[in-house]
């Protein structure tokens, strides 16, 4: 479906492609970026990086008639495809969450843009030049440690206990299951392929999702399935007692993970129609209970 041309929406679409060149704010990654900090500081050096696309892509535009034709490609290209880019993400949002990783492809674009800004601009001092050549080397280098640091030590869904889930459901038979997506591709991966996964949004419908899923998944599996979630995952979807409806198969220790709310837990059934009975009962059992009043 096709959302509204939303001028707010487009420029913060623009500012997420600006993003990867700059402060790391994707929001996918959780938790702040102290700004005194090694990848708060190197974040800070590359935003001047992002300054400098834009301010590139500029003047180029503006010193258009003094390119050569052959010159004049690169900053067409660039501002074509972010205007067509960033107006397709924002009538397609309510389809997936877009995030500045969307924007990767666009990337080789800026170089070309930044390189012939470079050269064709007119410097008062002969050493301009070279010093913003090695000022750019300088900002690209401290955002990519920037980034990369800050990917690594909080990534976005880092749970190494799922890992251990995974080696559980192999070596105890289990070959297909229901899960979220961040859930369940995973399990696929590293069980090379031994566990195949349908991939929900909504446990209340297990509709599956059409990203990054088989075809064949439009159907549900046969014969036992399991499925793995949390209860704060359950709590969101308004499934909280489907913990008590179903066989709880396996969940992590105290020791492992504090918060109750936050282990993964695996819950086995017969087939796919007992699932949905569960679902249902839960779903029923919930509704039912009157509404807590507000203090």
């Amino acid at each position: 479906s096709w959302g509204t041309l939303s001028l707010t929406n487009l420029l913060d679409k623009w500012s997420e492609f600006l993003s990867l060149f700059g402060y790391p704010s994707d929001p996918f990654l959780p938790g702040e970026i102290p700004l005194l900090s090694a990848s708060g500081i190197l974040g800070c050096v590359g935003v001047l990086t992002a300054g400098a696309i834009v301010f590139s892509l500029v003047r180029l535009l503006l010193r258009w008639c003094e390119l050569p034709p052959r010159q004049r490609i690169a900053p067409l290209l660039l501002f074509s495809v972010c205007l067509v880019q960033g107006a397709v993400f924002v009538f397609t949002a309510g389809e997936q969450i877009i995030n500045a990783s969307y924007w990767l492809t666009v990337v080789p674009f800026v170089f070309p843009v930044l390189q012939l800004e470079g050269e064709t601009e007119h410097f008062r001092l002969w050493f301009t030049r070279r010093l913003a050549a090695v000022a750019f080397c300088l900002c690209f280098v401290a955002t990519s440690i920037s980034s990369t640091v800050q990917f690594f030590t909080n990534g976005y869904r880092v749970n190494p206990h799922l890992e251990e889930v995974c080696d559980w459901l192999t070596d105890n038979g289990y070959t297909q299951g229901y899960a979220t997506f961040w859930n369940g591709n995973v399990l696929t991966e590293w069980s090379d392929g031994q566990i195949e996964m349908w991939v929900v949004s909504d446990f209340n419908s297990m509709e599956v999702s059409h990203w990054l899923q088989k075809t064949s998944h439009a159907n549900p599996p046969e014969g036992p399935v399991f499925l793995l979630t949390t209860l704060d995952e359950l709590g969101n979807m308004g499934l909280s007692d489907l913990y008590w409806w179903s066989n709880v198969v396996y969940e992590d220790s105290e020791t492992e993970i504090a918060d109750r709310t936050k282990r993964y837990i695996v819950m086995a059934y017969p087939d796919y129609n007992d699932m949905m009975s569960a679902v249902a009962g839960a779903r029923s059992w919930e509704s039912s209970q009157p509404e807590t009043p507000a203090e």
